[in-house]
């Protein structure tokens, strides 16, 4: 019977014990993979509009800061491939490049905004 009772608490300390950050980002980028958004870029326009939300909305807005960052990054390639001037072949060429290089940059980005995440609510439930 106390061997049951010490295993019993033992569970209930582990439940009790908050998540690491490390931990945190694992929860975060899992809810992350249930966000989908609309996207739209037009001239300098940039829009993001969540249309599947994660209920939190501090997770919702990771995939679109990164994706905004990354458009901002890669802003005078995108202007340079809408160039009326180009051969058809080029502006294809162009446009692949960035359509390459645009994941590349956003899963990178969305990483460290999911670490950044965990790491201030991890401080702010240890008082920090």
């Amino acid at each position: 019977m106390l061997g049951v009772l010490s295993l019993l608490l033992s569970a209930s300390q582990a439940i009790a014990t908050p998540p690491t950050v490390e931990q945190e980002i694992v929860v975060i980028g899992e809810r992350l993979r249930t966000w989908r958004a609309r996207y739209s870029v037009r001239g300098s326009q940039v829009r993001c509009r969540t249309t599947r939300s994660t209920g939190d909305r501090e997770i919702d807005a990771i995939g679109c800061v990164a994706f905004e960052t990354c458009i901002g990054q890669l802003r005078a390639r995108i202007d340079e491939s809408d160039r009326r001037d180009l051969e058809s072949a080029t502006r294809r060429s162009m446009k692949a490049a960035i359509q390459r290089d645009l994941p590349t940059c956003v899963t990178a980005r969305r990483d460290e905004l999911i670490a950044d995440l965990a790491d201030r609510r991890f401080r702010a439930r240890n008082g920090e």
